[in-house]
């Protein structure tokens, strides 16, 4: 339940059982789940599903639509992944959808801003549903935006796993939501149940992940390194840099940094995936090389690399945020201009800039982030891209 504004009684009026004596007893409740299930830490009330103050089955501070299936706390012993209780969704042996769960008030952030959503999830094995995790956006006048599905996948972990997805928020988005379905009408699959619990807010990957790796030019461009997952089915975080590209050293700007992407991905248990951060372009070319894509498991996360110089005089523009599947997505920048000036970005790398026809002074200086040569960049070579694997 949410709060509700109320007036105090005249003198004298009855308090014993009226709506002003719910309305008292109402908000008590809804203050209690804020503070009681970590809504200041997490950012959303009873993000745990811990408050059923009505004893309704339904978790305070959140609206339940039971579609085509069948939900509500469950609280048995060892069906949680935090305190007491978690939220689970029974679904058909048919096309009809399972239940719906959304956050009841809105939640306050800032346009262009990156949102993570940490959650943990459980279901049973005879089931390939698909189950869906959505970030509602709306503006300051609480208009509704189009939504961001951040999560849409068949997974079906029997073991609590940690979640962890997220978007860039609107431009004109002042509020949110959060909304998760169990089972769509996407693939229809044999009886099953999916549970949810620990839904918060995070700063990121490195706040739900113990472990990382990472893969760079100092771990092998061009080999392929695999990345091992654990002994379970789960889900990942990825993030991508794409390579930056190449330039000669006499009049050319300096490469274009490369794209970022970054994108939950689900792993199989103990299956290896290979990891390639995106060579850079070549150094010193008597034309521009483009920097290389950095992909995980062929395609799955995709960044590109950025540009190279277009001919004489010519600056490298950053890589384009496109090509890939992740949910977080940032271009490498506008191309450069004359006189050292380097391309800008409000995330990511910017291109290269160029200056005056002269082998003794730079031609490219400063390069574009993850693009340069040995003039330009300051090194021997450009950057290469870069893959990062929480797990």
């Amino acid at each position: 339940m949410a709060f509700t504004s109320i007036t105090k009684p005249s003198v004298g009026d009855a308090t014993k059982k009226t709506a002003f004596a719910d309305a008292v007893i109402n908000n008590l409740t809804d203050l209690n789940s804020r503070i009681g299930t970590g809504a200041a830490s997490s950012g959303i009330p009873n993000s745990s599903f811990e408050d059923d103050g009505d004893a309704d089955g339904d978790p305070d501070s959140w609206t339940v639509t039971n579609i085509g299936g069948t939900s509500g706390i469950i609280a048995t012993s060892g069906n949680q992944a935090h305190g007491l209780n978690a939220w689970k969704v029974d679904y058909p042996d048919s096309s009809a959808q399972g239940a719906t769960i959304q956050t009841n008030d809105y939640i306050a952030i800032s346009p262009d801003e990156i949102i993570y959503l940490a959650w943990k999830m459980k279901g049973t094995s005879a089931t390939g549903a698909n189950h869906v995790v959505s970030l509602l956006w709306y503006t300051f006048g609480k208009t509704a935006l189009a939504p961001t599905i951040i999560y849409s996948d068949t997974a079906n972990p029997t073991a609590w796993t940690q979640c962890l997805s997220g978007a860039i928020s609107p431009s004109t988005a002042k509020f949110m939501k959060i909304k998760i379905q169990g089972s769509d009408t996407t693939v229809p699959s044999a009886t099953g149940s999916i549970s949810f619990d620990d839904v918060r807010l995070v700063n990121g990957p490195a706040d739900v992940f113990d472990n990382s790796n990472t893969y760079g030019p100092g771990t092998g461009l061009g080999t392929q390194p695999a990345w091992t997952a654990p002994s379970q089915i789960g889900c990942c975080w990825v993030e991508a840099i794409g390579g930056g590209g190449g330039s000669n050293s006499a009049n050319q700007g300096g490469g274009g940094g490369g794209a970022y992407s970054a994108g939950y991905f689900i792993y199989g248990s103990g299956s290896q995936y290979t990891a390639d951060p995106g060579a850079p372009g070549a150094s010193e070319p008597s034309t521009g090389t483009a920097g290389g894509d950095a992909t995980f498991n062929t395609t799955t996360v995709v960044a590109k690399g950025g540009s190279a110089t277009g001919g004489t005089n010519t600056p490298g523009a950053g890589g384009l945020a496109s090509g890939g599947t992740g949910v977080i997505k940032i271009s490498g920048g506008t191309t450069g201009g004359t006189n050292y000036s380097g391309g800008s970005a409000a995330r990511g790398g910017g291109g290269g800039g160029y200056g005056p026809t002269n082998a003794n002074t730079p031609g490219g200086w400063p390069g574009g982030g993850g693009g340069g040569d040995l003039y330009s960049g300051g090194t021997s070579a450009p950057a290469g891209g870069m893959v990062k694997v929480w797990f």
